[in-house]
């Protein structure tokens, strides 16, 4: 079942980062050059720390699901 959550949830959530930051690089360094290479890795840092929370919030804090350990 992991194989088929990093499929489906993993892979695509990956591809959007890498996507949006090729993007934002792109249009960054035509505007400001070097600092646009920055803020688009800000930008990309920014939104995926947002999606954490957000989902960290939906799933009750459970986003990053570990097994309990058991401990006789």
């Amino acid at each position: 079942m992991a194989g088929f959550a990093a499929t489906v949830g993993g892979v695509p959530l990956v591809l959007a980062h890498v996507i949006g930051l090729v993007l934002l690089s792109r249009i960054g360094w035509r505007v400001w050059r070097g600092a646009g290479l920055a803020y688009a890795a800000l930008a990309v840092a920014a939104a995926s720390i947002v999606g954490i929370g957000v989902g960290q919030l939906l799933f009750g804090g459970n986003l990053f699901y570990t097994a309990p350990v058991f401990v006789p």
